[in-house]
Protein backbone atom coordinates (compact mmCIF):
# COMPACT_ATOMS: atom_id res chain seq x y z
CA UNK A 1 0.00 0.00 0.00
CA UNK A 2 1.17 3.31 -0.47
CA UNK A 3 1.22 5.54 2.36
CA UNK A 4 2.81 9.04 1.34
CA UNK A 5 3.52 10.92 -2.08
CA UNK A 6 6.27 12.87 -2.72
CA UNK A 7 7.58 14.93 -5.89
CA UNK A 8 10.82 15.82 -6.01
CA UNK A 9 13.40 17.63 -8.45
CA UNK A 10 16.20 14.87 -9.89
CA UNK A 11 18.51 17.46 -7.21
CA UNK A 12 16.59 16.75 -4.75
CA UNK A 13 15.97 13.39 -5.52
CA UNK A 14 20.00 12.39 -5.97
CA UNK A 15 20.40 13.89 -2.34
CA UNK A 16 18.21 12.29 -0.97
CA UNK A 17 19.49 8.59 -2.46
CA UNK A 18 22.82 9.84 -1.72
CA UNK A 19 22.51 10.08 1.56
CA UNK A 20 23.13 13.71 1.93
CA UNK A 21 19.22 14.52 2.73
CA UNK A 22 17.10 12.13 5.01
CA UNK A 23 14.27 10.83 3.88
CA UNK A 24 11.52 7.78 4.55
CA UNK A 25 10.84 6.99 1.01
CA UNK A 26 10.73 3.41 0.06
CA UNK A 27 10.10 3.30 -3.08
CA UNK A 28 10.64 5.91 -6.51
CA UNK A 29 9.22 6.75 -9.81
CA UNK A 30 11.70 8.63 -12.13
CA UNK A 31 10.31 10.41 -15.63
CA UNK A 32 13.38 12.33 -17.03
CA UNK A 33 14.95 12.64 -20.78
CA UNK A 34 17.33 10.19 -21.83
CA UNK A 35 20.25 12.53 -21.23
CA UNK A 36 19.83 12.04 -18.03
CA UNK A 37 20.60 8.51 -18.35
CA UNK A 38 23.82 8.16 -16.84
CA UNK A 39 22.83 10.32 -13.54
CA UNK A 40 19.92 7.94 -13.17
CA UNK A 41 21.27 4.49 -13.32
CA UNK A 42 23.72 5.34 -10.56
CA UNK A 43 20.38 6.41 -8.85
CA UNK A 44 18.77 3.12 -9.80
CA UNK A 45 21.72 1.07 -9.07
CA UNK A 46 22.00 2.67 -5.39
CA UNK A 47 18.11 2.01 -4.88
CA UNK A 48 18.14 -1.82 -6.06
CA UNK A 49 21.63 -2.20 -3.64
CA UNK A 50 19.17 -1.20 -1.05
CA UNK A 51 15.88 -3.31 -2.23
CA UNK A 52 13.96 -0.01 -3.28
CA UNK A 53 11.71 -0.59 -5.85
CA UNK A 54 12.47 1.77 -8.72
CA UNK A 55 10.30 2.60 -11.79
CA UNK A 56 12.57 4.46 -14.53
CA UNK A 57 11.16 6.00 -17.46
CA UNK A 58 12.83 8.25 -19.97
CA UNK A 59 10.57 10.63 -21.83
CA UNK A 60 10.72 14.31 -23.34
CA UNK A 61 8.38 16.65 -20.98
CA UNK A 62 6.22 17.23 -24.03
CA UNK A 63 2.54 17.52 -23.55
CA UNK A 64 -0.69 18.20 -25.32
CA UNK A 65 -0.83 21.84 -25.27
CA UNK A 66 1.82 21.99 -27.09
CA UNK A 67 1.81 22.47 -30.88
CA UNK A 68 5.81 22.77 -31.54
CA UNK A 69 6.28 18.58 -31.58
CA UNK A 70 4.38 15.42 -32.37
CA UNK A 71 4.74 13.24 -28.99
CA UNK A 72 6.23 10.57 -29.31
CA UNK A 73 7.96 10.91 -32.53
CA UNK A 74 10.14 13.14 -30.52
CA UNK A 75 11.04 11.27 -27.35
CA UNK A 76 7.29 12.32 -25.25
CA UNK A 77 5.50 10.10 -23.04
CA UNK A 78 4.11 6.84 -24.67
CA UNK A 79 1.25 4.87 -24.06
CA UNK A 80 3.93 1.70 -23.12
CA UNK A 81 5.53 4.18 -20.51
CA UNK A 82 2.35 5.20 -18.74
CA UNK A 83 1.62 1.64 -18.67
CA UNK A 84 4.67 0.57 -17.03
CA UNK A 85 4.33 3.29 -14.20
CA UNK A 86 1.05 2.69 -13.78
CA UNK A 87 2.04 -1.41 -13.36
CA UNK A 88 4.34 -0.26 -10.88
CA UNK A 89 2.01 1.90 -8.58
CA UNK A 90 -0.56 -1.01 -8.82
CA UNK A 91 2.17 -3.17 -7.46
CA UNK A 92 2.99 -1.01 -4.73
CA UNK A 93 -1.10 -0.74 -3.97
CA UNK A 94 -1.30 -4.33 -3.49
CA UNK A 95 1.57 -4.94 -1.17
CA UNK A 96 1.34 -5.52 1.89
CA UNK A 97 4.43 -3.41 2.56
CA UNK A 98 3.88 0.07 3.31
CA UNK A 99 5.32 2.86 0.74
CA UNK A 100 6.48 6.86 0.53
CA UNK A 101 6.70 6.44 -3.18
CA UNK A 102 9.15 9.55 -4.37
CA UNK A 103 8.50 10.35 -7.45
CA UNK A 104 10.66 12.92 -9.48
CA UNK A 105 11.27 14.26 -13.03
CA UNK A 106 14.62 16.88 -14.34
CA UNK A 107 12.19 20.15 -12.12
CA UNK A 108 9.84 18.41 -10.16
CA UNK A 109 7.13 20.42 -11.79
CA UNK A 110 5.65 18.53 -14.68
CA UNK A 111 5.96 14.63 -15.64
CA UNK A 112 5.88 14.01 -11.77
CA UNK A 113 3.25 15.92 -10.86
CA UNK A 114 1.01 14.31 -13.07
CA UNK A 115 2.55 10.70 -12.64
CA UNK A 116 1.76 11.76 -8.35
CA UNK A 117 -1.80 12.50 -9.13
CA UNK A 118 -2.44 9.50 -11.11
CA UNK A 119 -0.36 7.59 -8.35
CA UNK A 120 -2.80 9.47 -5.88
CA UNK A 121 -6.56 8.81 -7.86
CA UNK A 122 -5.09 4.97 -8.11
CA UNK A 123 -4.89 4.84 -4.64
CA UNK A 124 -8.29 5.84 -3.87
CA UNK A 125 -8.27 9.64 -3.49
CA UNK A 126 -10.82 11.47 -5.74
CA UNK A 127 -9.84 13.82 -8.66
CA UNK A 128 -10.21 16.88 -6.60
CA UNK A 129 -8.52 15.83 -3.24
CA UNK A 130 -5.66 14.14 -5.04
CA UNK A 131 -5.37 17.81 -6.46
CA UNK A 132 -5.30 19.13 -3.72
CA UNK A 133 -2.59 16.75 -2.18
CA UNK A 134 -0.41 17.28 -4.83
CA UNK A 135 -0.53 20.91 -4.83
CA UNK A 136 0.03 20.97 -0.99
CA UNK A 137 3.06 18.61 -1.20
CA UNK A 138 4.43 20.54 -4.74
CA UNK A 139 3.31 23.92 -5.22
CA UNK A 140 4.63 24.53 -8.11
CA UNK A 141 2.99 21.30 -9.74
CA UNK A 142 2.03 21.72 -13.16
CA UNK A 143 1.10 18.52 -14.55
CA UNK A 144 1.95 17.04 -17.68
CA UNK A 145 -1.67 16.86 -19.81
CA UNK A 146 -0.54 13.86 -22.09
CA UNK A 147 0.33 11.73 -19.47
CA UNK A 148 -2.63 12.66 -17.55
CA UNK A 149 -4.84 11.76 -20.84
CA UNK A 150 -2.41 8.77 -21.51
CA UNK A 151 -3.85 7.18 -17.83
CA UNK A 152 -7.45 8.04 -17.79
CA UNK A 153 -8.16 4.29 -18.94
CA UNK A 154 -6.87 3.59 -16.26
CA UNK A 155 -7.93 5.84 -13.17
CA UNK A 156 -11.56 6.07 -14.38
CA UNK A 157 -11.21 9.84 -14.05
CA UNK A 158 -10.94 12.72 -16.71
CA UNK A 159 -8.42 13.86 -14.85
CA UNK A 160 -7.51 16.06 -17.67
CA UNK A 161 -10.51 18.12 -17.57
CA UNK A 162 -10.13 18.45 -13.52
CA UNK A 163 -6.63 19.82 -13.96
CA UNK A 164 -7.03 22.03 -16.67
CA UNK A 165 -9.58 23.42 -14.78
CA UNK A 166 -7.35 23.50 -11.96
CA UNK A 167 -4.63 25.43 -14.08
CA UNK A 168 -7.05 28.43 -15.15
CA UNK A 169 -7.28 29.12 -11.74
CA UNK A 170 -2.99 29.10 -10.96
CA UNK A 171 -2.07 29.83 -14.36
CA UNK A 172 0.08 32.49 -12.75
CA UNK A 173 1.84 30.46 -10.10
CA UNK A 174 4.96 29.14 -12.19
CA UNK A 175 5.69 32.72 -11.96
CA UNK A 176 8.17 31.51 -8.99
CA UNK A 177 11.43 29.97 -9.36
CA UNK A 178 11.72 26.26 -9.53
CA UNK A 179 12.95 25.07 -5.89
CA UNK A 180 16.08 22.99 -7.72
Amino acid sequence: MIININVLSLFKATQIINGIKSTNHNAWITTVDIGDKQDIDILYRRNQSRKIPHCVRYFKDIYEESTLFKYTEHGGPSQEDIDVIVSFIKTLINSKNSYNLGINCYAGISRSSAVSLIARVLNGEDSDRAISNAYKDNFQMWPNMRILRLAEKYTGKELTKEVEKWKKQHENDLALPPTF
